[in-house]
C-alpha cells in the first residue's frame, strides 16, 4: 500500500516538474526570436492565480458598486420600502395635479371674467393643500432652479363685499401703474366689471404691474387683444382692449416693461382705454386700493 502511494506521489512529482519550451520563430528566416520555458507546476500556479484574481475582481465589483442593486436578493435594498415610497410619490403627484388644475381654472376665469360660485370656492379650497404649490406657469428668471412654495396666500382680511376679497398682504407690494391716466369706470362686481377702465393718450404703452410671466396673449370677441401675467403669491393681472400685444405666452417680463399698446378692440368697449384687472388666488381685487393710476 505504501509503495503504491509512493508510486503515485512520484508520478505526480514527475508530472509537475515536467518541462516544456515554447519558441517564437520568424516564419521566413526560421530564426528563433524568443523562448519560454516552464513546467506543469508553474503553469498550474499561474492558472490558479488568474482564476483567484478574476473571482476577487468580480466579488469587489458586486460588493462595492451599485451593481449589487440589480442582483435579486442581494444588497440593502428593501423592496417593500421602495413600493411604499413610490405610492407616496404617486399620491403627491395626484394632489399636485389637482392643485394645478384649480390654478388653471382660476386663470380661465380671469380671462373670461366669470366668478366662481361659493360652492366651487369651497370645493377648490379642499383641493389645494395647506402648503399650496405655485403654478408651474410662473417662472421667476431671477430665481431659476429654486423651488417656489407659496406660503403667502393666507387671507388676512376675511371681509367680503359682493364676492370681493381684500388681501391685507397686498399692502406691502409696490405695484407699477400699467398706465397713467383718468379712471373712467370703477370696480363694480354687481355689473361684472371686475377691473377699472383707464383713459390715456393714443399709442400709450401699457406696462407690467409686477415682475411675472405672460400666461395669455390672444384676442377674444368681447375683450379684443388681451394679455395676462402671472406673478408671485398667485397674483394675476389682466390688460384688455389693447390695439397691439407686444409679448408672447411664456415670456418673462419685469415691472414697468411695455407689454401692449392702448386700444379699442373688442365688443365691450366704447373708446380707446385700458381695462385693467387684478386677481389674487382666483378672486378679483379692486386695483384702485393698491395702485395709483
Amino acid at each position: 500500500m505504501a509503495k503504491a502511494n509512493q508510486s503515485k506521489l512520484g508520478s505526480l512529482r514527475e508530472h509537475l516538474i515536467r518541462r516544456f519550451r515554447v519558441s517564437i520563430i520568424e516564419e521566413k528566416s526560421l530564426e528563433q526570436i524568443k523562448n519560454f520555458r516552464f513546467t506543469n507546476g508553474y503553469a498550474y500556479l499561474i492558472l490558479s492565480l488568474g482564476v483567484i484574481g478574476i473571482m476577487g475582481f468580480t466579488f469587489c465589483t458586486i460588493a462595492f458598486t451599485p451593481l449589487k442593486k440589480i442582483i435579486p436578493g442581494y444588497g440593502d435594498v428593501n423592496s417593500n420600502e421602495v413600493v411604499h415610497n413610490l405610492n407616496k410619490e404617486i399620491e403627491f403627484l395626484e394632489l399636485e395635479l389637482k392643485s394645478q388644475n384649480t390654478v388653471i381654472s382660476s386663470i380661465k376665469r380671469v380671462i373670461t371674467g366669470n366668478l366662481e360660485t361659493e360652492e366651487q370656492a369651497k370645493e377648490n379650497a379642499q383641493l389645494i393643500p395647506d402648503s399650496s404649490i405655485v403654478s408651474p406657469l410662473y417662472v421667476d428668471s431671477s430665481e431659476a432652479g429654486e423651488e417656489l412654495v407659496d406660503d403667502d396666500l393666507n387671507v388676512l382680511d376675511l371681509e367680503r363685499d359682493d364676492q370681493v376679497v381684500k388681501m391685507a398682504e397686498l399692502e406691502g407690494i409696490d405695484f407699477f401703474p400699467p398706465v397713467n391716466g383718468t379712471v373712467s369706470a370703477g370696480f363694480m362686481t354687481p355689473n361684472d366689471h371686475l377691473g377699472v377702465d383707464i383713459l390715456a393718450a393714443k399709442n400709450t404703452a401699457i406696462k407690467a404691474a409686477l415682475d411675472g410671466i405672460v400666461i395669455s396673449s390672444d384676442w377674444t370677441l368681447e375683450t379684443g387683444n388681451t394679455i395676462s401675467l402671472q406673478h408671485k403669491n398667485n397674483i394675476i393681472t389682466s390688460y384688455k382692449h389693447n390695439s397691439v400685444l407686444l409679448k408672447k405666452v411664456g415670456t418673462s417680463v419685469k415691472a414697468g416693461e411695455a407689454i401692449a399698446i392702448i386700444g379699442n378692440t373688442g365688443t365691450l368697449t366704447t373708446g380707446p382705454h385700458l381695462h385693467f384687472e387684478l386677481w389674487v388666488n382666483g378672486k378679483p381685487i379692486n386695483p384702485v386700493d393698491y395702485i395709483k393710476f
